[in-house]
């Protein structure tokens, strides 16, 4: 049975516990995941319903028990290429996720992607734009087609840039660091509470069969970006050199998200993003 004012998130982390908050608030009933049961008190004082999936356990059961008696399962767990370098792994865990979703009948799946499944190619890149074909980005475009490929499923895609905002702070991972050759190149980043009404947005208008990006439609420079990070927050700004040659880059573009979804951004330029000052 169809549950349209029922949500399942894959996946509770940093977007995604302030997605299940902010759908919460919107009157849906939300249900959201995580490996680690200390997390549930959490999850439940935020009006979640709390349950412990871990697809790196190989006896997970497929049921999860009321998990995807759902409207819609949005998926927004990291492909873990760290922990597991092989680029077919993510997938195989989504072809895991979408026997479950076989069992269970649930059709329609919101995929949150990264836009570094984007080659560099010195230029704007959109949703057209060639695939990289590193290990990390080869894990994430092989696990959005489990679903894209699938035409039992319908699916949106949203593949968002950098996330970054408040305690996320671009700048200070390279604080004090010297002679960064990368500061000219533009930044793609996305404020996370844009992330999270873009996501939102598509809770409400899913677009199937369509793939979005989710970036900020400015994209300054490195240098200007860390610089005023280190400025506004007071630690030691990084030192940049002139590259020999200039770095690969690319330019995200997300003109689909404003015009599909007439999504305007809280935060459209990464040089005023809102950081939380330290104590």
């Amino acid at each position: 049975m169809e549950k349209k004012n029922t949500i399942s998130l894959l996946g509770c982390g940093w977007l995604g516990l302030p997605l299940a908050t902010a759908l919460v608030k919107e009157g849906y009933d939300v249900k959201g995941s995580t490996r680690h049961t200390e997390k549930f008190a959490l999850l439940e004082k935020e009006g979640v319903k709390p349950y412990r999936i871990d697809l790196d356990d190989e006896e997970e059961r497929l049921d999860w028990g009321d998990f995807l008696d759902t409207g819609i399962l949005l998926i927004n767990i990291p492909p873990g290429v760290k922990r597991n370098p092989s680029e077919s792994a993510y997938a195989q865990k989504m072809e895991k996720v979408k026997s479950a979703l076989l069992v269970r009948g649930l059709r329609q799946v919101i995929f949150v992607s990264a836009t570094s499944v984007y080659a560099n190619t010195n230029a704007e890149v959109d949703e057209t734009g060639p695939l990289e074909q590193s290990p990390r980005a080869k894990a994430l475009w092989k696990a959005e087609e489990v679903f894209v490929k699938d035409p039992r499923f319908q699916c949106t895609v949203l593949r968002l840039s950098g996330l970054l905002g408040y305690d996320r702070v671009p700048g200070k991972y390279f604080a004090g660091k010297q002679n960064l050759t990368t500061g000219s190149i533009p930044v793609n980043y996305i404020h996370q509470d844009d992330a999270v009404l873009l996501l939102k947005t598509l809770v409400e208008q899913p677009h199937w069969g369509t793939v979005f990006n989710g970036v900020a439609p400015l994209h300054p420079v490195r240098k200007d970006v860390y610089e005023a990070n280190a400025k506004e927050l007071e630690f030691t700004p990084p030192t940049f050199a002139e590259p020999e040659e200039i770095p690969a880059f690319k330019v995200i573009r997300g003109r689909k998200a404003e015009e599909l979804l007439h999504f305007t951004f809280k935060y459209p330029d990464p040089m005023k993003f809102y950081y939380e000052k330290s104590e």
